[in-house]
């Protein structure tokens, strides 16, 4: 009798120790989504702004724009305020969805720098060439920073995490501008017939990830700036529709959208190309996404 207690105690710790680490392991999944800002279409081109976890989940639509023409452009640093494109120009809302009007600059591909003290924007200028120009946050002390030249387009400006430099696009091209020295300097990459979209520099400044391909086939590339090397760390092709680190600079966040589907889904991965992991469920079509400062905490 006694050895059949025994065994039968030992079973119930078992069991108990069991649903102790089911019940850990589902708390760290849930601590690892952080609340996200982000373009969402429930309904297909009818995209919204929405508060979320990092999965889809619990979302709150903070702006209804129904429409396919929106796309953040950062966000305050200290959360309360977004920062988006659309129809009627670039505006601010409040992270609680109170309208707070309208933004004083006309330009695209707006990015914060990371003291969230100037903004590097893309101008069109009227012979529909574009060049890149700098402002405060504000839109006051507007500087322009690359020169309109016939047939050339400077785009996708991303900072340094330094705030010395600035990678971008110069007709799909990698380019990196000096802000001390003003000057430019094309980065070489092993694939020049590549088309390069959305540089995005790493958080510790040693690399920068960006899309490559064409208009329809794309995979996402990183560029180890130390060696020069350039390595592929996708190779499903198709459409790739944005790009972002995580805060720590182990993964990296992109949508994904087939040609036979009508939605995309945010997917991360290590930027050696380790441990893809599909983060939404495909229910909606998840087009771009921004970190909320007050919930990085990975």
């Amino acid at each position: 009798m006694g050895g059949g207690f025994l065994m039968k105690r030992k079973s119930r710790i078992v069991f108990f120790l069991m649903l102790v680490i089911a019940a850990l392991s589902s708390l760290k999944v849930s601590a690892f989504m952080p609340r996200v800002v982000a373009v969402v279409a429930e309904e297909p081109e009818k995209y919204n702004l929405y508060l979320m976890d990092l999965d889809g989940k619990n979302r709150e639509k903070i702006h209804a724009a129904e429409s396919f023409l929106l796309s953040i452009h950062w966000v305050s640093p200290d959360g309360a305020t977004v920062y988006f494109g659309g129809i009627g120009g670039n505006r601010q809302i409040g992270i609680d969805g109170k309208n707070l009007g309208g933004m004083m600059f006309a330009g695209y591909d707006p990015r914060l720098s990371p003291d969230g003290e100037k903004v590097v924007f893309t101008n069109l200028t009227y012979s529909f060439e574009t060049c890149l120009y700098m402002m405060n946050p504000d839109g006051t002390d507007v500087t322009q920073l690359t020169e309109e030249k016939q047939g050339i387009r400077d785009e996708a400006p991303s900072w340094s995490p330094d705030r010395k430099k600035i990678v971008f696009t110069r007709n799909n091209k990698l380019w990196l501008l000096d802000l001390d020295s003003k000057e430019e300097q094309e980065l070489a990459i092993p694939f020049p017939e590549l088309s390069c979209y959305y540089p995005r520099w790493s958080p510790d400044g040693k690399k920068i990830a960006f899309i490559g391909g064409n208009l329809i086939d794309q995979d996402i590339y990183v560029m180890d700036l130390q060696t020069g090397e350039t390595t592929p760390i996708t190779d499903d092709g198709h459409l790739k529709r944005s790009l972002l680190w995580t805060p720590d600079g182990k993964k990296l966040v992109y949508s994904y959208r087939s040609y036979f589907e009508d939605s995309s889904d945010f997917y991360w991965i290590e930027p050696d190309g380790k441990n893809k992991e599909k983060l939404t469920d495909g229910e909606c079509d998840y087009y771009q996404l921004e970190w909320l400062p007050m919930s990085v905490e990975n």
